[in-house]
């Protein structure tokens, strides 16, 4: 397979290709079925000297949810670390602001 449209043809009817970026591609194709395939197929693999990296499309609303759901994960996370803290032994502390 020497280019993107080759490999994604291998999976089903391929409706566009359409360039965002340098290196970045949206892909849309016929089916939701021969998506997921060229998905699950395509990922980590290599076209020529280019690692592919392929998953479902999202709108900078959703990815917006999601930056916004790990920072809130990390958050509860380092609070959790806190509260597990012996603190009995500890003289000295620097609070910082984020």
């Amino acid at each position: 397979i020497r280019t993107l449209k080759e490999a994604i043809k291998q999976f089903g009817r391929l409706e566009k290709i359409a360039k965002l970026g340098q290196k970045m591609f949206l892909v849309t194709m016929k089916s939701t079925e021969g998506a997921t395939l060229a998905i699950k197929n395509l990922d980590g693999k290599r076209i020529g000297k280019h690692k592919i990296k392929a998953g479902p499309y999202k709108t900078k609303e959703q990815l917006n949810q999601e930056r916004m759901e790990r920072e809130e994960e990390e958050r509860r996370n380092r609070e959790q670390r806190f509260e597990n803290c012996d603190m009995s032994d500890v003289e000295v502390i620097w609070v910082s602001g984020e």
